[in-house]
């Protein structure tokens, strides 16, 4: 059993977490929170990964799962986890914005233990994981003291329509991390209403809806209320199958956005090149993944760019990927990508 032990970075020193979570911003979250309180973690990027991490590694004390994911969602993840060997004890706690009537006893039924509300609150997150790891001893999170501001954290608290006291408080107090955050919401977001309205164009009202829903949870983690607000108002609309009232609240939202984004691209630091970010697995299941939705000529594609950002800035075909994506070339994109694919990470596509 895992022990809540006297680390200095507070109440999970010894605990092994499998955090599953398809956005890269609420990734960087969780990992931030969790290594805050002492936990190793290792990150999935949808449930099959989750379900491979599990079945070839083994001896985690917790899983997090997120519930709507591509490919694999968490009900499903989270029945073949508790087939694996070590699956049937271990306990999966969800991590959902839609905290809705049926949520629960939908995990129930998937041998989920349990759920907490995403943006995550730390209390509730931190009583979910004593309650459900059945830690020996309580001990509370301890903030381990932070060094001095950056430039971008004291810029970043001048803008308006920022939460960045509960932010942080979400990041474990990593001020760093909370940067970085913001770093990828600006790099990720500036044609999300335009997606979403694509979406709804082509009648495609569910994948308008997960876009709106992921969108939700970024911008509570990242504090930013008001964009949350309206997003929620957004997802609930969609739902009902209100699409006038929601495509309404559109240009409201898109002048909020662009207005946030705007403020944050004038933070030093903030839009400087991403770092590489995959491990070489990662990387290669997410230039596959690229290449397919290119070929479906999904509008999608430009997500998935986006989160392979630091990995083709390397490489130095990040922008001319992102020009061609933006203007619906999908068939010269795929020449890009198969020539870097197999001339930088030796991938065949």
């Amino acid at each position: 059993m895992a022990k809540i032990g006297d680390g200095n970075a507070g109440g999970l020193p010894g605990v092994r977490a499998l955090v599953v979570e398809d956005n890269e911003i609420n990734r960087l979250v969780a990992e931030g929170l969790l290594s805050r309180w002492g936990a190793e973690v290792v990150m999935a990027e949808d449930g099959l990964e989750a379900v491979e991490i599990f079945a070839s590694e083994g001896g985690f004390d917790v899983v997090l799962m997120d519930i709507r994911m591509p490919e694999l969602d968490g009900y499903e993840a989270a029945k073949k986890i508790r087939e694996l060997p070590g699956g049937s004890e271990v306990p999966i706690i969800a991590m959902s914005a839609d905290v809705m009537d049926g949520v629960e006893k939908r995990c129930l039924d998937a041998g989920i233990n349990g759920v907490v509300a995403k943006p995550v609150n730390v209390s509730e997150l931190r009583s979910a994981l004593r309650r459900h790891i059945r830690l020996d001893k309580e001990k509370a999170v301890v903030d381990g003291g932070h060094g001095a501001e950056s430039s971008a954290f004291r810029d970043i608290h001048s803008i308006a329509g920022l939460d960045v006291e509960t932010a942080l408080n979400r990041m474990g107090g990593d001020e760093d991390a909370y940067v970085d955050v913001l770093a990828k919401f600006v790099s990720h977001n500036s044609s999300l209403v335009a997606d979403i309205r694509s979406c709804l164009e082509k009648g495609m009202v569910e994948e308008a809806g997960n876009l709106a829903h992921t969108f939700k949870g970024v911008a509570g983690n990242i504090g930013a209320d008001g964009l949350f607000e309206r997003t929620s108002n957004i997802c609930n609309f969609l739902r009902q199958g209100d699409i006038r009232s929601a495509v309404d609240l559109l240009e409201d939202l898109d002048q909020a956005l662009s207005g946030l984004l705007d403020e944050l691209r004038g933070v030093s630091h903030l839009t400087s090149p991403s770092k590489p970010s995959h491990n070489g697995k990662q990387l290669r299941r997410g230039i596959r993944e690229l290449a397919n939705l290119l070929r479906d000529n999904d509008f999608e594609a430009v997500d998935r760019l986006k989160d392979l950002r630091g990995d083709f800035e390397k490489a130095g075909v990040y922008g001319e990927l992102l020009e061609l994506v933006g203007n619906y070339d999908y068939e010269k994109a795929i020449e890009v990508l198969r020539r870097v694919a197999k001339n930088w990470y030796n991938v065949d596509i």
